[in-house]
């Protein structure tokens, strides 16, 4: 029993270092999984988007907006 928590831990753990660059950060994922199940951490970190193409997006949507001159 002890060895299946040690494992579901390190799970959790891992699911949250590989979503460290996400949105929710490694924290997010690590606590998602925990209380959800790592299958669910597994499914959102695949769905969610990474933290740098995010803020590329972002950054490209203001430049974007900003051009148009309003009359």
């Amino acid at each position: 029993m002890n060895i299946a928590i040690i494992i579901y831990l390190c799970i959790c753990i891992l699911i949250g270092i590989l979503g460290k660059n996400r949105l929710l950060g490694f924290w997010g994922f690590f606590f998602l999984s925990l209380f959800t199940t790592p299958l669910i951490g597994a499914l959102v970190l695949g769905i969610t988007a990474n933290r740098a193409l995010w803020n590329l997006e972002k950054t490209l949507y203001r430049k974007k907006n900003k051009s148009v001159d309003h009359f």
